[in-house]
């Protein structure tokens, strides 16, 4: 195999806390990730030259093209630490917003790990590209499993849980974004505070299903949200515009700065999706099962 063709999705978090910082900087975490059908195309090809070559295709969402491009570093890290020969060539097309919250980075390196083990025949399990993953972010390894996942320690200790059945998103990210350093370390600064487990969440996702929307919406929880908020106000007003157009419950994504909105039904996540994407970075999708998936070419 020389040539492969992925899809790789976004990320939001139903759930986040922090639960306390390590010695090495990095923050402890319990947050429930869940993929959806928001994704990016990857093209990967083996290359005779030596190198990594980076090609955006249609530029909808521009990002670096040199070396601190997280699917160059994750292509560095395999060629480096498997020898292996020749190059690679990428080409992408990229919706999933950047600075948004939604993992689209971080999904892009792990869709990279996954397609050189699969054209270069490496063999390696789920659980040691995972591993590799880490090393390029935290929450590169749940672009592995998909679906809905518990996520502790820095976000890299999943535990895969029953997806619910696919349900209506709007997803509108601010034209700012806030850097997910100066967010933690604003959120540092905070007053003593009460931590918030995930209980009621894992319970949403585990009772009836004709009741796991509701019950998820009034269960939805993102101790970053408020200190966001300071740097970017105007997440706060796209929550509450998705609330007053129908969303059931309505949530910063990660660090933000994207907020997502859940829906009962597609003609009501279409009429927001209409009334509060106007001027805005927006995109009305659904939940999602997948993690990775290998494509047909000519479906990139």
């Amino acid at each position: 195999m020389d040539r492969i063709a992925l899809e790789t999705p976004a990320k939001i978090n139903y759930f986040l806390e922090v639960t306390g910082k390590r010695p090495d900087g990095y923050h402890e975490l319990v947050t429930v990730f869940q993929a959806v059908e928001f994704t990016d195309r990857l093209l990967l090809e083996k290359q005779e030259t030596p190198g990594v070559s980076l090609t955006e295709e249609e530029g909808l969402i521009p990002v670096p093209l040199d070396e601190t491009n997280l699917m160059s570093r994750a292509a560095k890290l395999m060629f480096d630490r498997y020898a292996l020969p020749g190059g690679l060539s990428i080409r992408f097309r990229k919706e999933i917003f950047t600075g948004a919250g939604l993992g689209g980075g971080s999904s892009d390196a792990a869709a990279v790990l996954y397609g050189i083990d699969r054209i270069f025949g490496l063999g390696l399990s789920k659980e040691e590209l995972k591993t590799l993953g880490v090393r390029l972010g935290a929450d590169v390894p749940f672009f592995f499993e998909g679906g809905t996942c518990l996520a502790t320690g820095i976000g890299e200790t999943l535990t895969k849980l029953g997806s619910l059945p696919s349900f209506p998103l709007v997803i509108v990210k601010p034209d700012a974004s806030a850097s997910t350093k100066e967010i933690f370390q604003a959120f540092d600064r905070e007053p003593g505070r009460t931590v918030c487990t995930a209980d009621r969440i894992l319970q949403a996702l585990s009772g009836p299903e004709d009741e796991a929307v509701t019950a998820l919406s009034g269960a939805l929880y993102n101790a970053l949200e408020d200190v966001t908020i300071r740097f970017v106000p105007e997440v706060a007003e796209i929550r509450r515009d998705l609330l007053e157009n129908g969303a059931f419950g309505a949530l910063m994504s990660g660090s933000g700065s994207s907020v997502f909105g859940i829906f009962k039904d597609r003609k009501t996540a279409e009429n927001a999706f209409l009334r509060v994407s106007p001027g805005r970075n927006a995109c009305l999708t659904e939940t999602t099962p997948n993690g990775i998936i290998e494509i047909p070419e000519s479906a990139y």
